[in-house]
C-alpha cells in the first residue's frame, strides 16, 4: 500500500484481489462499504442510485461517535473507474475520490484520494475542534490508514460469494 499525506488530503493506493466491475459494485452500495469502512453507521434516507452523480444518503454513526448524522453526495460517478463522494460532517467537508485501474484479469489498483475544507456542517459548537485539526495539518493524518486492511475488507467484500466459501 502507497499513503501519501499533505496539509489536507490522504493519498491511498493499493491493489485489490477483483475486477474493477466487481469493487465497484462494493463501492456503489452504501451499506456494503459500512463493512469496508469497518466504521459502524446506519444508512438512511437513500436519495436515488448511489451509482448515479447526485444521489444522497445520510449516515448515522453510533454514539460513541455522537450520534453523528454525516450527508453524503454522489459528486461524480464514471462506471467502473470513478466516484467522487462528498460528506459533511463536524465542520468540515471530505471529498473523496476513488480511481479504479484494470491491471491484470483479476486484479484492480484503487487509488483514493480523501481532502478536507473547512464547513459549518454539524451542531453548534462542533467545529471548532476540526476546524483546528484540520489548521494544523492534523486531520489528514488523523484519517489515514496505515496499513492495507481497508483495501482487504474491499478485495473480500469484492469476490463473489462462490470464492469466499
Amino acid at each position: 500500500m502507497l499513503m501519501k499525506t499533505t496539509y489536507r488530503t490522504v493519498l491511498e493506493e493499493g491493489v485489490v484481489s477483483a475486477t474493477p466491475s466487481e469493487i465497484w459494485h462494493v463501492l456503489t452500495d452504501p451499506v456494503a462499504m459500512v463493512t469496508v469502512d469497518d466504521h459502524p453507521v446506519d444508512v438512511v434516507e437513500p436519495s436515488g442510485d448511489p451509482r448515479v452523480a447526485g444521489s444522497r444518503w445520510i449516515e448515522v454513526h453510533e454514539p460513541s461517535c455522537g450520534n453523528d448524522r454525516v450527508r453524503v453526495r454522489v459528486a461524480r460517478s464514471e462506471d467502473d473507474t470513478h466516484q467522487v463522494l462528498q460528506l459533511w460532517q463536524r465542520g468540515i467537508c471530505m471529498t473523496i475520490d476513488r480511481r479504479l485501474e484494470h491491471i491484470t484479469a483479476d486484479s484492480t489498483r484503487v487509488v483514493v484520494t480523501t481532502s478536507y475544507r473547512p464547513a459549518l456542517a454539524g451542531r453548534p459548537g462542533q467545529q471548532v475542534l476540526p476546524w483546528l485539526l484540520l489548521a494544523i495539518g492534523v486531520m489528514p493524518k488523523l484519517a489515514a490508514d496505515s496499513d492495507d486492511a481497508w483495501f482487504d475488507r474491499l478485495g473480500e467484500a469484492a469476490r463473489p460469494k462462490t470464492e469466499r466459501a
